[in-house]
């Protein structure tokens, strides 16, 4: 299919045009090109799978789980909204919304350069909220990786992310000891030692994600903390941070946090942090930062701009008068 995606190559879906402007990424499977529709000028992101039997399975496997989460309100489970699938010149097509960066590119352009912990913050939360609606519906990930988890827009939108690759995904109801799936640096011990497994080996991936990845190795525990007077509250947070971790990474996949006790965890809630609004600039951010992500029904504070005391949550006032 070179001729196809070399732009302006086109591809044709029988209801649609697409012309093709660039190449996304490449791999084993095929090939993922950036496309323009033609009846309504929209940009989106088109799979192209090659004709191999062992892809053309994968390709099925993924159609599958997308059609299961089909229903769902993709932007706020922060999963890739799919369009359709359809066939061109004998190759298996999936069109996706068309996504800004993954954050293994993102990390890539930085150098390698690590996170600091209140911009690693929303990543999981957002992260674990799309496990959770996939635990809802029965729905293994299987492949949770720097290189699956795609910035939406990150000028417009920093940090927000989501899923995408549904490849080795599977149902719960029929994950099969002995599945080769998860990549090697992100691989549950369960898949490892051959054990029957759950949704919980996506935890682990997503555990791995920060602590292997996002934090770069051999660097001195300073490096995260300015020495100022906001050392307290960023050393607080340190440890709130290596105390999720320490749930998210357990070895008994039965005692292991699950996305809703993540999303609960005192380092994505910070009430740890919040009663030391007053005196950090560094909470004061955090806070701002998080208030981005949140959800209109959450029911932890906010920062509200113009609010008096120097930026202390309205619902706060009162506390900080006592």
């Amino acid at each position: 299919y070179c001729e196809q995606v070399v732009p302006p190559g086109t591809l044709n879906s029988g209801s649609s045009v697409y012309c093709v402007q660039s190449i996304l990424g490449q791999g084993a499977y095929g090939i993922v090109v950036k496309c323009v529709r033609i009846k309504d000028m929209t940009t989106v992101a088109v799979k192209m799978i090659k004709q191999r039997p062992c892809f053309l399975k994968l390709a099925n496997i993924e159609v599958a789980a997308l059609s299961r989460l089909k229903s769902l309100c993709v932007d706020k489970c922060n999963l890739v909204k799919w369009h359709r699938v359809f066939m061109d010149k004998g190759h298996v097509c999936l069109e996706f919304e068309h996504l800004d960066k993954s954050l293994y590119e993102f990390l890539k352009e930085r150098d390698r350069c690590s996170l600091l912990l209140k911009e690693i913050r929303p990543i999981i939360q957002q992260l674990a909220n799309a496990l959770n609606h996939l635990k809802l519906a029965g729905i293994i990930h299987a492949d949770l990786k720097l290189e699956n988890v795609m910035l939406v827009s990150h000028e417009k939108e920093p940090y927000r992310v989501k899923v995408i690759d549904f490849g080795m995904a599977c149902k719960d109801s029929e994950a099969k000891v002995g599945s080769y799936i998860q990549s090697r640096p992100y691989r549950a011990p369960e898949i490892i030692l051959g054990l029957p497994f759950t949704v919980a080996i996506d935890m682990w991936s997503l555990g791995c994600l920060p602590a292997d990845h996002l934090l770069s190795h051999g660097r001195k525990t300073s490096r995260f903390f300015q020495r100022d007077n906001n050392k307290v509250a960023q050393m607080s947070d340190a440890l709130m941070f290596v105390d999720m971790l320490k749930e998210m990474l357990h070895l008994d996949a039965t005692k292991r946090a699950t996305p809703g006790q993540v999303l609960q965890h005192k380092y994505i809630t910070m009430q740890h942090l919040i009663s030391m609004i007053p005196h950090s600039n560094h909470v004061v951010s955090c806070f701002h930062i998080m208030d981005r992500f949140q959800d209109k029904k959450d029911a932890r504070p906010s920062l509200q701009k113009n609010s008096p005391r120097s930026n202390i949550p309205v619902e706060l006032t009162a506390m900080y008068r006592k």
